[in-house]
């Protein structure tokens, strides 16, 4: 994980990475001084961050604060403990080191030991607010992902993970930090198993939503599906999206996205697109029967296609038949059998099996 990823607020993190940069620097360069000053911005920006997000003090009071009351605050509020707080105490008189005439009148002494103990306290306050956090607040967003990325494990603990994510946390993580983090993972062509947790993590917390950012989520899919590009929609917006969702949406866009995934599935039938079409036996017409069937059957009967995808266009077939209404599974399976017969008239003994064994399936799995 990212260092500073359980900071909240993104200025003070991208703030934070960037003054640990230069410290860590200038002590490579034996900058003293200016270690000491970095090393007293980073607690301070730690524990004001802590202070907001916990609610204790507000964003406005916080950013008036000097790190004397942060520290005096953390006491109280036990988000330190007393012995890192009286540690800390000594290095607020270093912020005052970039002041030449409260330096002299202080005649304070810098160098490298002091400096090292200045950097120590850093990782002390650090360690103590992260884990003050992750008790209190939960996991930030930048938090799960940087697990997600790392551990190609953790998606079978997302569930635990995300029920220890704060809500507002979990509206950044769908929103901002997974697609973010997807559009990084396809440019820098990360391990497959990053992408699909990433889009695991996605479809988790989107559960947990209230109805209201559910059909924003949607919305924003509508948004896509009217105004970017197929490519776009392909590798950024469809491995998202579950045709369970367009009930969050007006008849009308949930139409468009429909007509849109049944189009593709006429020209190329991979992963993503089929589970997108999960829920889509809610939006099917008589008029899609065969746009719908004609290439599921075809990816089933392809020798050259994984079992993988076969499988998912066999269950997208058998789901599909199973809550179709207003007679529409009748005609799905009529038209199964326009295929078998196609196939006898054809000759094409293999492709009638494999079709009968579709229709066997379909019987078969049914749910009761």
């Amino acid at each position: 994980m990212g260092l500073f990823d359980f900071i909240t607020n993104e200025d003070f993190r991208s703030s934070l990475e960037s003054d640990f940069r230069e410290m860590s620097i200038c002590a490579d360069a034996e900058a003293w001084k200016a270690v000491h000053v970095l090393s007293g911005s980073i607690i301070e920006a730690i524990l004001i961050d802590y202070l907001v997000s916990a609610n204790l003090v507000s964003l406005d009071d916080a950013l008036k604060m000097d790190l004397g009351r942060a520290l005096t605050i953390s006491k109280d509020k036990q988000v330190l403990s007393a012995k890192t707080v009286d540690l800390s105490s000594v290095i607020k008189e270093y912020r005052n080191l970039i002041h030449p005439g409260r330096f002299i009148r202080l005649s304070e002494n810098v160098d490298k030991s002091t400096a090292e103990v200045a950097k120590a306290l850093v990782h002390i306050v650090f360690k103590e607010v992260e884990k003050r956090k992750r008790e209190n607040y939960g996991y930030t967003a930048e938090q799960i992902v940087s697990k997600l990325k790392c551990d190609s494990s953790a998606d079978a603990i997302l569930n635990h993970l995300l029920k220890k994510t704060n809500p507002i946390e979990i509206e950044r993580l769908i929103f901002k930090v997974i697609p973010e983090n997807y559009a990084l993972a396809l440019e820098d062509d990360s391990p497959f198993y990053a992408q699909a947790a990433l889009v695991s993590c996605f479809r988790t917390a989107f559960t947990q939503f209230s109805e209201e950012l559910k059909k924003k989520s949607v919305e924003k899919f509508v948004r896509a599906f009217r105004e970017e590009s197929d490519d776009m929609l392909s590798k950024y917006v469809i491995p998202f999206l579950r045709c369970n969702d367009l009930q969050y949406v007006s008849a009308e866009d949930a139409d468009l996205i429909k007509q849109h995934l049944l189009s593709k599935l006429q020209n190329k039938v991979n992963i993503d697109l089929l589970k997108a079409l999960e829920g889509i036996e809610g939006y099917i017409s008589s008029e899609d029967i065969v746009k719908f069937v004609d290439p599921l059957i075809r990816t089933i009967c392809d020798t050259n296609r994984e079992w993988s995808i076969k499988e998912i266009a066999q269950e997208r077939i058998t789901q599909a038949w199973f809550y179709l209404k207003d007679d529409l599974d009748k005609s799905l399976m009529n038209r199964i059998d326009v295929w078998i017969n196609f196939s006898q008239d054809k000759g094409n003994f293999p492709q009638k099996v494999k079709i009968e064994q579709i229709k066997e399936a379909i019987y078969d799995n049914v749910p009761f």
